[in-house]
């Protein structure tokens, strides 16, 4: 698209990756009409995600937080500092459904021009966005342990294996 062609000529690599999120999951919702998942390359499944339908309940968009709240007594090597710059949320796992199609334009929007890591001016690529979105969108927190299992909130989840399945707090991962 357009968009894109204009994107490529501001953007390094990383950040066009990035800026194309909402873009990526527009195209899979115009395509499929069911809801959807963007998914980063570096997240590992270990069991069946469950129904889209159910992570997002009556919800447009559904995400992941960086912390939840029984990891915060846990030492972790991120401190609150870090995540005030980065964002309460992770953009490694979205999902939309067919109705969050106005927050796909909200969110692209806004990384056509401001997906750029810039602490100084509150931008953090395509997640610092996220942190609105929540508020302005129906929208759903995720805070299944096993969802999103990172260096940053490990140390506040209890990663065990039953059975051959790996499990966070008895959860599977």
């Amino acid at each position: 698209t357009s968009d894109y062609h204009r994107m490529a000529t501001i953007y390094e690599p990383g950040e066009l990756a990035l800026a194309c999120k909402p873009l990526l999951l527009q195209s899979v919702l115009d395509s499929v009409r069911e809801p959807c998942a963007y998914v980063d390359a570096d997240i590992e499944f270990y069991h069946c995600l469950h129904d889209l339908h159910d992570v997002l309940g009556s919800a447009d968009l559904a995400v992941t937080p960086h912390l939840s709240g029984s990891e915060r007594g846990a030492k972790s090597p991120v401190d609150d500092s870090v995540l005030l710059v980065s964002g309460a949320f992770n953009a490694g796992f979205v999902a939309v459904s067919p109705d969050g199609r106005e927050f796909l334009r909200w969110w692209q929007q806004r990384c056509q021009r401001d997906c750029i890591a810039d602490p100084a001016h509150h931008l953090f690529v395509d997640q610092r966005w996220l942190d609105l979105a929540a508020a302005q969108f129906p929208s759903r927190v995720v805070h299944d342990p096993g969802y999103n299992v990172a260096y940053w909130n490990v140390a506040g989840r209890g990663l065990t294996t039953e059975d051959g399945v790996l499990r966070v707090n008895g959860a599977p991962l």
